[in-house]
């Protein structure tokens, strides 16, 4: 049951994957072309097999920490160049809210400490597990042709 849920919450965060701007940024590599934010182009960048494959892959590939009662909420931002591939994987933003109120009051300031230290990993697994999906994408289009675009991307957790 906790599986589903699971799957179930990340497959929501695609309703709010594009909430979170960034600002956009050129890679060297490509520094003639503009990089577009999705609200700017007329079609949005699409994993080629299906959008669903993004959480799956999250689900089955994060290591989570060993952290309890905890709703974790991760901005990932990335651009999907065009020719479908991802570049300039970083982390953007992380939420964390307790599942249930009032039960962080018992824990000492060492373990709030260490709590704080093992959400903070979250981070940087964010960065690995989406650098290292590979599938191709569809690029953005902006007036018929494929364009460079910053793509925010949130990844959901209810530790529990």
């Amino acid at each position: 049951m906790k599986q589903f849920y699971f799957l179930f919450c990340l497959f929501l965060q695609f309703g709010f994957a594009q909430k979170t701007a960034i600002a956009p940024t050129v890679s060297p590599g490509n520094a003639e072309e503009k990089l577009y934010r999705t609200p700017e182009v007329d079609s949005k960048p699409e994993i080629q097999e299906g959008m669903y494959i993004l959480p799956l892959y999250v689900s089955q590939n994060f290591k989570l920490p060993d952290v309890h009662n905890k709703k974790v909420k991760l901005f990932v931002g990335f651009v999907v160049e065009t020719d479908g591939t991802i570049s300039n994987v970083k982390f953007i933003h992380q939420s964390v809210t307790p599942l249930k109120e009032g039960t962080d009051a018992a824990q000492t300031p060492e373990q709030k400490k260490k709590e704080t230290e093992l959400l903070d990993t979250m981070k940087a697994e964010s960065v690995r597990v989406i650098s290292g999906f590979k599938k191709p994408w569809n690029p953005a289009i902006k007036n018929g042709k494929p364009v460079r675009c910053q793509y925010n991307y949130p990844i959901n957790f209810n530790l529990e």
